[in-house]
Parts: C-alpha cells; sequence; structure tokens
C-alpha cells in the first residue's frame, strides 16, 4: 500500500496538547493587571520611578539655605541650618567655621551680656572644630582669631582679656601663614590690631584686604571698625553703608551706623538707623539688643577732617 503525504497521519493517533498551568498562569497576569489598570484609574497607584512626595534633601541644600537665612537676617535659623548640616558631614571644616562666623555675629541679637558670652562660647567650639579637622586650613583659623578677638570684649579680668588677643593674633598670623592671599583673616586681623591699639598695622592690614576682595561684607565692616576707632566717622560709615549694600539685613550693621552718627551728635540720624534695626529685628521676630553690644573700645586723637583707607 501506498502511502502518500496526505495520508500518512491516518494511521496515527492524533495527540492533542493541554497544559492547565500556563492556562492558570496568564489568567492570574491578566488579573494583575486588570486591579493595576483600575488602582491606577483610581489614583491609588503610581507609576514607576517618579519622584517621591517629599525627597531627601541634600547636604549642599541645608547649607545653601543657611546662606540664605544669613542674607536674610534671619541667624538663629542660618545657625540651625549649619548644625543639621554639620551633623550630616561632620568631617566638612567649611561648615563649621561658617557655623562658627554666623554664631560670632549672632552674639550681637542676644539681649543680655551672659547671653552673649554663652554664644560666643558656642562659637569657639565650632571653630575650634574645624581647626581640628583642618589643622592647615587658613579660613579655620582666620575665624577662630574672629571669634576669640569678639570674645575678649565681655572679659573683665584685664590679662584674660589679652590672653585671648593674644591667641585671636596668634591664629590670624596661622591663618595668613597657610594663605597669605585670605581677606577674611587680613581683615579680622586688622581687627584684632585694633583692639590691641596698634593702629598703624591694622590700617596696613584692612588696606590689604580692600585690595585683595572688596566685595566682602566683613571686609568693609572692619574697615568702617577701624575707621571709628580712629575717629573718622563721617568715613566709617560710609564704609558701614558699604556693608549694608552687600548684606542689607544685618541689624548691627544699622545699629553701628547709628553709633557713629551719635558721635557726631546727628541724634535724628542716629535714632533713625536705630529704628531701622528695630524693624528688621520685628519682622524676623528677635528681640531688639541694645546698641551698645560691644565693650568700648580704645581710639586715638583725629588728625583730619578726611581721609581715605
Amino acid at each position: 500500500m501506498q502511502i502518500t503525504p496526505r495520508t500518512r497521519f491516518l494511521f496515527r493517533k492524533n495527540r492533542t496538547y493541554s497544559r492547565p498551568l500556563w492556562v492558570f498562569a496568564l489568567l492570574l497576569v491578566l488579573l494583575a493587571n486588570l486591579f493595576v489598570l483600575r488602582g491606577w484609574a483610581a489614583g491609588k497607584v503610581e507609576p514607576l520611578f517618579m519622584p517621591t512626595p517629599t525627597p531627601t534633601r541634600t547636604l549642599n541644600s541645608y547649607a545653601l539655605e543657611a546662606r540664605t537665612y544669613f542674607d536674610a537676617g534671619d541667624l538663629q535659623r542660618s545657625i540651625e541650618a549649619y548644625q543639621f548640616a554639620a551633623g550630616l558631614q561632620p568631617d566638612d571644616p567649611a561648615l563649621w567655621y561658617e557655623l562658627a562666623r554666623i554664631q560670632t555675629y549672632s552674639s550681637n541679637m542676644m539681649t543680655t551680656d551672659a547671653d552673649r558670652v554663652a554664644r560666643l562660647a558656642e562659637a569657639l567650639v565650632s571653630a575650634e572644630k574645624a581647626v581640628s579637622i583642618a589643622p592647615d586650613n587658613s579660613m579655620a583659623y582666620a575665624v577662630r582669631a574672629f571669634v576669640l578677638d569678639w570674645s575678649a570684649s565681655y572679659m573683665e579680668d584685664p590679662t584674660a582679656r589679652q590672653d585671648a588677643l593674644n591667641n585671636a593674633e596668634q591664629s590670624a598670623i596661622r591663618a595668613l601663614q597657610l594663605d597669605n592671599t585670605n581677606a577674611l583673616a587680613l581683615a579680622y586681623y586688622a581687627e584684632i590690631l585694633v583692639d590691641q591699639q596698634n593702629w598703624t598695622q591694622a590700617e596696613q592690614y584692612i588696606r590689604q584686604a580692600l585690595e585683595r576682595d572688596d566685595t566682602l561684607m566683613d571686609v568693609h565692616r572692619v574697615n568702617a571698625y577701624v575707621l571709628e576707632s580712629t575717629m573718622y566717622y563721617e568715613d566709617a560709615i560710609a564704609e558701614y553703608e558699604r556693608a549694608v549694600e552687600i548684606n542689607p539685613a544685618l541689624t548691627f550693621l544699622y545699629i553701628s551706623i547709628g553709633a557713629n552718627y551719635r558721635h557726631l551728635k546727628q541724634n535724628d540720624l542716629a535714632l533713625e538707623y536705630f529704628a531701622k534695626a528695630a524693624r528688621i529685628n520685628e519682622q524676623l521676630g528677635v528681640q531688639t539688643p541694645s546698641p551698645t553690644w560691644r565693650l568700648p573700645r580704645p581710639t586715638r586723637k583725629r588728625a583730619s577732617s578726611s581721609r581715605q583707607c
């Protein structure tokens, strides 16, 4: 018998294959897709890889927030942001010396000497932390010098005060040894020299600071302080005004301007600037401190009516 291709399967048993497991799996996939589609339509299911409602903040965001609060004059919130950032990355010296710098400036916002001394003690801890982390960092030593200088203003014991100023000077010198172009180190050293009654040297160092970087609030503030200490009150006011242009929300700058107008017997203008400081503090929810926020510092006899520094 001849078997043709057509009749080849006539004598074989026709077999069918059933795969129930595959069918069951496909049904489950279909049901799952239906549930996902219904959840997505109801807003209960979000697409994959979408950002979370509360994304994790980066270290840089806290540092930026701290600088923004400082520029806005809210020094307490700036301190809190830097403290949080330093907690996230405790080995970053910049976070610690920036924290120390703002803690020092914030001592102006305190209403009693006891509170100011406590805040400056906190600033010194932060500055020492920066130095311990980075013993070759010029800015760490510069800010440490700044903190020590301001702390000396509240020391009643002459010996302790002189020791603090000597320690501040050594720290400033170390900062300049590490980087002689550091404008803040030059400015802070000039401030220390004024407090040591070395006015000629102070003028030399603040002039160098201005040549290095005249865009910094601290440099103009110290230049104003040098001028004020030598009784060039009008020139000091002009420099404080330049500092205000850079950081217009820092109330201690307005208080310093008011104090210089008071020296010039221009009491109306003095009260105007004290009022500006009070309004800013009121907006920030800060109790206005006394205009006499630091101990009197020595001055020398004025030599002429005006000068350039």
